[in-house]
């Protein structure tokens, strides 16, 4: 299953799942879980490919992100840059409720592989004009609110973006990918 809070990018789901040359490249996400699994190296695009078998919607904003649907916990749940999208100008405490959420998906025990960014004060809209970020989310926020959502976090690493005269899209400051179990 692959849920997306973003109906549009559920499309570029599918286009990964049938191949399309332009699909988004997700080798990074799958090195992370097969590492976490034991099993890196082996050939796994093709195989995951086969089975997603479905796509849904994702409300972060929901004590159950997957309404009306009712699943199990998961093994694993990965996030690349999503809740930021989803709390854009909602402020940190949505932000924390949003993750709590986020983690409730989860099964004990289960891996987190969470990708945001840091240091944004602003988005680039399509009218090319700066929209302020009131999330402002920096490392230590972001680990709280793992830690608040019941997740030990296993491993951080953070690459800063180089320094840059204008930005095309936002003035974010780093990437930082986080693994993280929950309790």
């Amino acid at each position: 299953m692959r849920f997306q809070h973003l109906k549009g990018a559920l499309a570029e789901v599918w286009k990964w799942k049938n191949g399309d040359a332009d699909a988004f490249d997700w080798s990074l996400a799958i090195k992370l879980v097969t590492g976490l699994e034991g099993t890196m190296g082996e050939e796994r695009p093709d195989p995951l490919r086969s089975a997603l078998k479905d796509t849904g919607f994702c409300d972060v904003h929901r004590e159950n992100p997957l309404h009306p649907g009712v699943f199990r916990p998961f093994d694993t749940v990965i996030s690349a840059f999503c809740l930021e999208g989803a709390c854009f100008n909602q402020g940190r405490s949505t932000y924390v409720i949003a993750m709590r959420n986020m983690c409730t998906l989860l099964k004990p025990g289960g891996y987190l592989i969470f990708m945001t960014y840091i240091g944004v004060t602003y988005y680039v809209g399509m009218d090319g004009k700066e929209d302020p970020d009131n999330l402002r989310l920096d490392t230590d926020f972001v680990l709280k609110s793992l830690s608040k959502a019941g997740i030990t976090v296993l491993e951080t690493s953070e690459f800063k973006t180089p320094d840059r005269k204008t930005c095309k899209y936002s003035d974010v400051k780093s990437i930082l990918y986080v693994v993280g179990r929950k309790a």
